[in-house]
């Protein structure tokens, strides 16, 4: 058994454990500072209400609510499973899934308060306040509480898991760079280092040299409180890996194979079963038939409530382009659906009748071929409204990657590898990739690729309370139309 000296990696380890912040310490922790962080606020706004208004039993009020929202609220982030030092990284997704269990946690409270009638205790300025500011407030203290975690496992002062890894030299090098372990909370307790012939076994010699450094592994693992074992070994190399794995099915650790490195490139990988037989799941459909049924029926829903109260609007603005310039109201195109399907798509016309192709040619800045009223209408992207029809056919989508004319799409595809899998969910009258200013023209490689990147980050992390959130994000956000013209 050897280490790997300290130099030749850049990493300390040690036998010796630093701060054990275990998954369930660091839950306890986190939801302490959210019921403290909830109440205070509570207790705040009571308070508020009853200086500016004099109300009698106000803060009481205010502090059984707070109390019921504080439960709610950390029974769905312990459920949710994400605090965890592995997942706890203030990046995007980890803040949206705060947003999420902030959002059913309200909702549940705004249920049980209007079953009980206690709502009407309670101000509208008060309770909007507090779902502004109080998100705002949970935000910031995720925030500082996973940048102080992170600070901690990346320095080695803090780690939820002691780890044991066995494998090559260049192996172990390779995983500490690429995956930079220490930062999730593992600690790298020690490595057994194993050539060429240790893997290979190609003698009794060397299968009792790979069984000794394995003996010692596992009474290394017993004495010092290993928690996770990583065979780090190529995968043709079954004979030494099923000694590691039953010399350590003894103990209580978990034991992970590390993947071979084309299984690096994808990201949501799991074990599944085809009848019998196990495989490794490389990617699945976006949506769950449950799900595809909850985005189709919202969809509708608002598209026929769209269509109903924006009607005199889409009267409004058919007078004004037939004013405007001659030719018909409605432009309409083959674009790629679902799969790949055609559909026609429906727009308010904003360019000059006739002047208008097969999409080859984005519009740009100044663009001849656009009309005043088609100018306002792209600006404020009310050109778009029309695929609400397109919507209710079921041909599109409220919120998805947006379609791009055909011969665009072609391009496209040639060009960029995953472009393609946007048509792995229903276009979009809206979408991720819009709200986050990359809509418009795309005359550059980086514009396409962010739009494609943000498509993809948009099909693979798919929820009801996203599309909510985009929708609101088209229209109160200006970086949505900026790009617009």
């Amino acid at each position: 058994m050897t280490n790997i000296p300290r130099e030749t990696l850049n990493r300390r380890w040690s036998l010796k454990p630093p701060v054990i912040l275990g998954d369930i310490s660091l839950s306890l922790i986190i939801a302490l500072f959210d019921i403290v962080f909830i109440m205070a606020f509570a207790a705040i706004l009571g308070t508020i209400q009853h200086h500016l208004y004099g109300y009698q039993g106000v803060v009481e009020t205010y502090l059984r609510s707070g109390m019921v929202f504080s439960v709610i609220f950390v029974t769905l982030s312990l459920i949710s499973e994400k605090s965890r030092i592995q997942g706890f990284q203030p990046n995007r997704k980890y803040l949206l899934n705060v947003l999420y269990i902030w959002n059913y946690s309200f909702l549940v409270l705004f249920i049980i308060g209007f079953l009980t009638r206690y709502i009407e205790l309670l101000s509208r300025a008060s309770v909007i306040g507090f779902y502004l500011l109080g998100f705002a407030g949970i935000i910031a203290i995720r925030l500082v509480l996973a940048r102080i975690v992170q600070i901690g496992a990346t320095n080695g002062y803090v780690t939820a898991r002691r780890l044991l890894i066995i494998g090559s030299r260049t192996s172990i090098r390779s995983a500490l760079k690429d995956y930079r372990l220490e930062r999730h909370g593992l600690q790298i307790a020690s490595t057994i280092l194993l050539n060429r012939d240790d893997m290979s076994v190609s003698s009794p010699i060397w299968k009792k040299r790979l069984q000794y450094k394995i003996d010692n592994s596992v009474a290394l693992t017993r004495s010092h409180h290993i928690d996770d074992v990583l065979i780090l070994l190529p995968w043709r190399h079954r004979k030494a890996i099923d000694l590691c794995v039953d010399a350590f099915l003894t103990l209580p650790v978990a034991i992970h194979l590390g993947p071979e490195k084309i299984l690096n490139r994808f990201a949501n990988l799991r074990i599944s079963h085809l009848g019998a037989m196990a495989s490794l799941n490389l990617a699945s459909k976006p949506l769950t038939p449950v799900q595809v049924v909850m985005k189709g029926l919202f969809d509708r829903v608002l598209a026929t409530i769209g269509l109903v109260v924006l009607a005199p609007l889409f009267a409004l603005i058919g007078l004004l382009i037939r004013l405007d310039s001659p030719g018909p109201v409605f432009f309409r195109q083959q674009r790629l659906g679902f799969n790949g399907r055609p559909f026609m798509i429906y727009k308010f016309r904003t360019m000059s009748s006739g002047r208008q192709d097969n999409g080859a040619r984005q519009a740009t800045r100044n663009d001849p071929r656009i009309t005043r009223i088609g100018r306002f209408l792209r600006r404020t992207s009310l050109d778009e409204l029309p695929q609400l029809i397109n919507v209710l056919r079921g041909e599109m989508s409220l919120v998805g990657p947006r379609p791009h004319p055909v011969v665009q799409d072609r391009t496209y595809e040639k060009r960029i590898s995953l472009y393609a899998r946007r048509q792995n969910m229903k276009p979009g009258i809206t979408g991720w990739a819009q709200v986050n200013g990359w809509r418009g023209e795309t005359d550059t490689e980086e514009k396409i690729l962010n739009r494609v990147e943000h498509d993809i980050y948009y099909i693979d992390n798919w929820s009801l309370l996203l599309d909510i959130y985009i929708i609101i994000l088209t229209i109160v956000s200006p970086r949505a139309h900026q790009t617009a013209y």
